[in-house]
């Protein structure tokens, strides 16, 4: 097993592995798979809900990013093909 950290106080272990073409994903973005699912229940019981907030933002941030993206006509890398 490998230790996982969000935000350095919220830390777990992976549970499962997804096997390739079994990743999650969401019904609005279906070519974008989700990379790590964290229980929001871990957060509330070490009291940081921090990373709750931060990752809603950013989400908001990304979507908004994606969006004037397509409005200009310049492509939207995947997060797979940054380096």
């Amino acid at each position: 097993m490998d230790k996982l950290v969000w935000q350095s106080a919220n830390k777990g272990v992976n549970k499962d592995i997804f096997p390739e073409g079994m990743e999650p994903f969401t019904k609005s973005a279906p070519d974008k798979p989700i990379h790590a699912l964290g229980s929001s229940r871990s957060f509330n019981a070490r009291m940081v809900t921090s990373p709750i907030v931060s990752g809603a933002l950013n989400k908001m941030l990304i979507g908004l990013d994606e969006q004037v993206k397509q409005i200009m006509g310049i492509p939207v890398p995947r997060v797979e093909d940054i380096q």
